[in-house]
């Protein structure tokens, strides 16, 4: 009697259902951004989800795109913390994970993406620690806040080696430089490039324009100040000549205030009244 209870609880066992296994969940890309996978053939889809599964219990779901749609950074209150999201890292690769789906599909700036976090990791850095099964490709972590948007040009100049490797936190210091100077880039389309150019061109004009005016308030304030000493130099210089003018003839000199005593009398009696 006791096997079969045994055996029908060993049974039952294995006729329940097992509980499911954490998982990240991520869209396929184009095979002409090869470029931009990791050593273990992972497209940047794959290494996104995996970082970002790091802050959410090892599961995280990367939803494909459909056309004239984009990712969005984090938003609401729950994500304004998440570290795991809010970085320059994991912006890159979703950025590249955007791009590696359509020919005309774009990205968001670096600002649209973390308008919505309270906290944000240095740039080139993602603190939380990275995954076992996956590795970070180099040019995820150029600095997208000079430029203020994901640069697949230079990321392809970059290249994925040196990489990230699981079990530790990502940052490169210093910072992945381009070998290479092309600027043909694999899987890129033509609308996408000329997105890129246009990012990149109000980028430029925004950062003349505030050069600009910080110039401009620079040399007012320089020309005030410059104008307030010489107003102070010149007050002075009159003030120098109207006492000279004031004082110069009334001034005796100290041998005559000598001379005009007899050296022999006896000081005065300064303690002594007159009745």
């Amino acid at each position: 009697m006791l096997m079969i209870y045994s055996f029908l609880a060993a049974a039952l066992l294995l006729a329940s259902p097992l509980p499911a296994a954490a998982q990240v969940v991520y869209p396929s890309c184009s095979s002409s951004w090869f470029w931009s996978f990791n050593s273990l053939e992972q497209s940047p889809c794959a290494v996104a989800a995996h970082l970002q599964s790091v802050c959410d219990h090892g599961e995280f779901t990367i939803p494909p795109l459909v056309p004239g749609d984009s990712y969005v950074g984090p938003s609401g209150s729950n994500d304004s913390t998440d570290l795991c999201k809010c970085n320059t890292v994991v912006y890159s690769l979703m950025s590249a994970c955007d791009a590696c789906q359509f020919d005309d599909a774009v990205w968001f700036s670096w600002k649209t993406w973390s308008v919505n976090c309270s906290v944000v990791d240095p740039p080139s850095t993602f603190s939380n620690t990275i995954p076992n099964d996956t590795m970070v490709p180099a040019w995820a972590f150029l600095d997208v806040t000079k430029g203020g948007t994901w640069n697949p040009v230079l990321s392809y100049q970059v290249g994925d080696s040196p990489e990230a490797a699981g079990g530790q936190s990502g940052t490169f210091s210093p910072l992945p430089t381009p070998t290479t100077t092309q600027t043909s880039v694999p899987g890129l389309s033509s609308s996408q490039a000329q997105f890129l150019s246009k990012s990149n061109s109000h980028s430029n004009k925004t950062a003349a324009i505030v050069g600009g005016v910080l110039g401009g308030i620079v040399f007012i304030v320089l020309t005030i100040v410059l104008m307030l000493w010489g107003q102070r130099i010149k007050r002075r210089k009159a003030t120098r000549a109207a006492a000279a003018v004031m004082f110069g003839s009334r001034a005796v000199p100290l041998q005559e205030k000598v001379s005009k005593r007899n050296r022999d009398d006896p000081p005065p009696d300064v303690f002594s009244s007159t009745i």
